[in-house]
């Protein structure tokens, strides 16, 4: 007996120091002692009664030795249970379990402190991965006795036992799962009382099961996380970046509860990060944010862009290096048309404006290509630039998706962006517009008027962008490209020109030279060899420059024709108005160059058959004859009052009245023209010889 003592006390035994699994031998190499043999088979029976009988025994006898601070007899026991916890009998490792967690009851503190970790380890190392449910059972419940008994001195082991404990929570026996619950609140207010709780060595622990799909596994993290949240002591911010990807993940479990338990933890997080915006790392977030504005879940959709919009308002421009995958992830939002998911649209609308509020004329400009993230991962979009823009990313990003989207407000959205980096860096849009510009022309048949209306504004912008010369329009790259695209446009789509021409046309005129506007497009006509298209076209510039309001000005000019300029600009319309008879008699009479609409409107349908009576053609010319009665040309009916000095405007105007079939627009012409006073009219021939009052030098 002395020698199996001697032997048992020659063993390494643990001290407060020492950690680790135990190195005590097997029960086959010492005796029990100091446990009598009575005890010892009572601890290690199959039947759980007699061992809750050993257990009593042994905190008796544990009690005794500390009283009489006998720590000798205090390792030589421990080793007797370590080496019990070693043995391959399920029944004697049981025992042993069952008598570390009563020694460490018996204990108490501040005994139990210099056994803590040896103790901890022990249960640890044989129970975890035990096949038996009830050996796992008994496991947890002398890990949760010896936790209980030494407090603080848990926190050395600390995450081996957190570890543990998130095992035996997805344990398939419902009452392991109990143990690890009791367990779970154990650890949960230790953290609260142990100063020496180390946050950042367990969060890499937390970090590796956030990504798990075990439903307990995530409540049991999110409880964590949220209890840890709670302690003023611990921030848990600078550990966001680590977790936020997989904490957006659980936002699309199945349970209705779990998912709320992880939008509410989040909340949490955003508050606090409202209140300490200063020392956020924004940057290491977004990308995690970005990855999930394109989920498929509209729930983990809504949350994604909530957040990425309180951080547009809270960063600002330090995440302008990040502007290309913010607007990669958002700008789909906004086609979103389901009524549950409005509000994600809304929000999505207003980082696309915030965003754009950051992008001044002072922004530094950085060019980089651009990777589109894979829609799972959570790593960076892409490498911006130190600072400023990755302008080419964002263009390449805008463009890209204007070209693939068919939702009007993306499209808008898109179309502002390229309007308001046009306005505010056109420099540095310059040498992209070759990327630009033709994304661009393709949607001036785009069937929404408001996608047409921007678009054109952005092309005004891009015509009138030259970086050595920003004035100089006329002759520009950009402006006669967007000439004759826009006539190309119109020739290939005959509908898109009687629908959406005017309204293209003044919108370009609007925004850059209509004298310009009309000038180019009648020089290219002039050099198109499709007849048809150029007669309907020149129909519809004439339409335009007789009605609309917006070209009041120019009107002006080619009605008084008093520079060299405004007669330049006839005689250039004029070359190409002549391949439409009623379109040049139009504009003879707006430049009151009414001897030659005479001349022309002798040349209208005769026996000669010099021009062909179309359908088409009596359109123009009701067409004209309601024109005459309006506000434009009043100035031309007062002159009907000296029919002497306008004599060739008179006649013009019973040439058309002759061309005319009895309709509506002959009863009003004819009425018209019996407002000529008669009298004055028979004075007529005596008196052209004294001319008319406007005389055109203009040589046709």
């Amino acid at each position: 007996m002395s020698q199996c003592l001697l032997s048992l006390q020659s063993v390494p035994l643990p001290t407060a120091a020492q950690s680790g699994q135990s190195t005590y031998p097997a029960m086959a190499e010492v005796e029990f002692s100091p446990l009598t043999p009575s005890c010892y088979r009572a601890l290690t029976d199959k039947l759980y009664d007699k061992r809750k009988i050993a257990a009593a025994e042994i905190e008796k006898m544990v009690r005794d030795f500390v009283m009489a601070n006998n720590t000798a007899m205090l390792d030589q026991l421990l080793g007797v249970f370590c080496a019990m916890c070693d043995s391959p009998n399920t029944n004697t490792v049981k025992g042993g379990l069952m008598g570390v967690g009563a020694m460490a009851v018996a204990m108490g503190q501040p005994s139990v402190v210099p056994y803590a970790t040896a103790m901890i380890e022990t249960v640890l190392t044989c129970f975890v991965k035990s096949h038996e449910s009830r050996l796992r059972y008994y496991g947890c419940e002398a890990l949760y006795n010896v936790c209980k008994s030494v407090r603080s001195a848990t926190m050395p082991s600390f995450n081996r036992v957190w570890c543990a404990m998130a095992q035996l929570k997805t344990d398939p026996d419902l009452n392991v799962r109990s143990g690890a619950d009791m367990l779970d609140r154990l650890l949960n207010d230790l953290v609260v009382e142990c100063v020496q709780f180390d946050l950042p060595s367990l969060m890499p622990h937390v970090r590796d099961r956030v990504y798990t799909d075990e439903r307990i596994v995530r409540q049991l993290i999110i409880s964590w996380l949220g209890h840890l949240h709670s302690l003023p002591e611990h921030d848990l911010l600078p550990f966001l970046p680590e977790l936020l990807d997989g904490l957006f993940r659980i936002l699309s479990d199945p349970d209705d509860t779990l998912m709320t338990s992880c939008e509410s933890l989040l909340q949490r997080f955003l508050d606090s990060i409202h209140k300490r915006s200063n020392t956020v790392n924004f940057a290491g977030m977004i990308s995690v944010l970005i990855t999930h504005i394109q989920s498929q879940d509209p729930n983990t959709q809504r949350v994604a862009v909530c957040w990425t919009k309180e951080f547009v308002a809270l960063a600002g421009p330090s995440l302008l290096p990040q502007l290309a995958g913010i607007l990669l992830a958002v700008l789909p939002c906004l086609a979103l048309q389901d009524d549950t998911r409005q509000l994600t649209k809304e929000n999505a609308k207003t980082i696309s404006y915030n965003l754009m509020q950051l992008v001044r004329p002072d922004t530094s400009v950085g060019n980089a290509p651009f990777s589109p993230p894979a829609a799972a991962a959570p790593a960076p979009v892409q490498t911006p630039p130190a600072s400023g823009i990755n302008l080419q990313a964002v263009v390449e990003v805008l463009t890209s998706r204007l070209a693939d989207t068919q939702s009007v407000p993306t499209k808008v959205a898109i179309l502002k962006w390229f309007r308001h980096l046009e306005e505010q860096l056109p420099d540095a849009m310059y040498q992209h517009l070759d990327r630009v510009f033709p994304v661009l022309l393709t949607k001036l048949s785009d069937p929404a008027d408001e996608v047409v209306v921007l678009n054109i504004q952005v092309l005004a912008e891009i015509c009138s962008a030259n970086p050595a010369a920003p004035q100089e329009i006329v002759g520009s790259h950009y402006f006669n490209t967007v000439m004759e695209s826009l006539l190309e446009v119109f020739e290939n789509n005959l509908g898109l020109l009687e629908d959406r021409g005017p309204i293209i046309i003044r919108q370009l005129c609007i925004l850059l030279s209509a004298e310009q506007i009309f000038r180019t497009l009648a020089t290219s006509l002039r050099s198109n060899t499709n007849l048809d298209f150029v007669s309907l076209m020149i129909r519809q510039l004439n339409t335009i420059l007789l009605t609309s309001a917006e070209l009041y000005e120019l009107r002006t000019e080619l009605r008084l024709l008093t520079t060299e300029e405004s007669r330049g600009l006839f005689v250039e319309l004029y070359r190409t108005w002549c391949l439409n008879p009623i379109a040049t008699i139009s504009l003879c009479l707006l430049t009151q160059n009414y001897e030659h609409a005479l001349a022309v409107v002798k040349c209208l349908p005769s026996s000669s058959g010099s021009i062909e009576v179309t359908v088409d053609y009596l359109t123009e010319l009701d067409r004209l004859v309601q024109l005459l009665e309006t506000p434009i040309f009043t100035y031309l009916r007062l002159q009907l009052l000296e029919p002497w000095l306008y004599p060739e405007l008179l006649d013009t105007l019973y040439g058309l009245l002759m061309t005319l079939p009895q309709t509506e627009a002959f009863t009003v012409l004819r009425r018209r023209l019996d407002c000529v006073p008669n009298h004055r009219r028979q004075q007529d021939k005596s008196r052209r010889g004294s001319g008319p009052a406007h005389s055109s030098t203009i040589s046709l």
